[in-house]
């Protein structure tokens, strides 16, 4: 587009001397570009005397749709520069469904309340780390993730407990081995649609590392049906201390021992894209700093 705009100046100053001045460039090279432009063309666009420089009939022909092809330009320069400007002031987060049982709505709240100028985008997906090695977010909220070629931050630690009717034997205990839950009747957390979670890969695996493979009394999606079946006395369920609510009542937790953690972590790339990007990562190691 350089090329129309030194063509514009020319036809509108007819002068090589007052054009280069106006696009700060020698007379030259004005000189080079316009005779390459109308050899690009196969016309002559001006004609030229010593003392003038005029529009030829192709010259006249060209100038109203170059003008109108800068100012266009012109019109999209402006408003990709409001995009960037907007991608600037923007973030995406994404995490996974689990999270929203560790506060992460309200955490990401807080920030939109301390940040109104920032546009704060989420999308709750099973894959999160998958979505920011495509370039889909500029932050993942992730369990146990060991995505590759990001930064991680501890967000949340938890740890997995059995959960009891009040009054079985074992209800009372402050803890509990894997070996000692082998005649139990399991409630196994279940998804229709994704991966496994993963809390009941990490209570099979723990069953397997004790010798027995459960038995499964039911299978549930949600946390709170779980819970149902194990407060009604249909088995015993193991699950993460902190995705259990407070104040269900009609069951007892018992910590396991040796404990078994499970981390969320908040992945993010190496540099910030944004300076929004930049704050709400500072927002985040103000939250999480130890």
């Amino acid at each position: 587009m350089d090329v129309l705009g030194e063509f514009l100046a020319l036809a509108e100053t007819c002068s090589f001397q007052k054009a280069a001045v106006r696009l700060h460039i020698s007379q030259s090279s004005l000189s080079k570009h316009m005779k390459k432009l109308e050899e690009e063309l196969c016309c002559p666009l001006f004609e030229r005397t010593t003392r003038s420089v005029t529009l030829t009939g192709y010259g006249r022909a060209l100038y109203p749709r170059a003008r109108r092809m800068a100012e266009e330009w012109d019109a999209a320069r402006a408003e990709l520069a409001t995009l960037a400007e907007t991608a600037r002031r923007a973030i995406t987060v994404a995490y996974a469904p689990a999270l929203t049982q560790y506060g992460l709505i309200e955490t990401l709240s807080a920030f939109s309340e301390a940040h109104p100028e920032i546009e704060l985008h989420t999308r709750e997906t099973y894959r999160p780390g998958d979505l920011l090695k495509t370039g889909g977010c500029d932050f993942a909220f992730t369990v146990d993730d060991d995505t590759p070629g990001f930064c991680r931050r501890v967000y949340r630690t938890d740890r997995l407990t059995a959960v009891f009717p009040p009054d079985h034997p074992l209800a009372s205990r402050t803890s509990i081995a894997p070996e000692e839950l082998k005649e139990e009747r399991f409630i196994l957390h279940v998804r229709q649609n994704g991966p496994p979670p993963g809390d009941t890969e990490k209570v099979l695996a723990l069953c397997r590392q004790a010798g027995f493979t459960p038995e499964i009394a039911a299978e549930a999606e949600y946390t709170s049906a779980m819970l149902r079946y194990v407060s009604g006395g249909r088995g015993i369920a193991v699950l993460n201390r902190l995705s259990i609510p407070d104040g269900i009542g009609s069951v007892s937790i018992v910590d396991i021992a040796p404990p078994v953690y499970t981390r969320l972590y908040l992945l993010s790339p190496e540099k910030p894209a944004s300076p929004a990007a930049a704050e709400f990562l500072r927002f985040m190691r103000d939250l999480t700093s130890e």
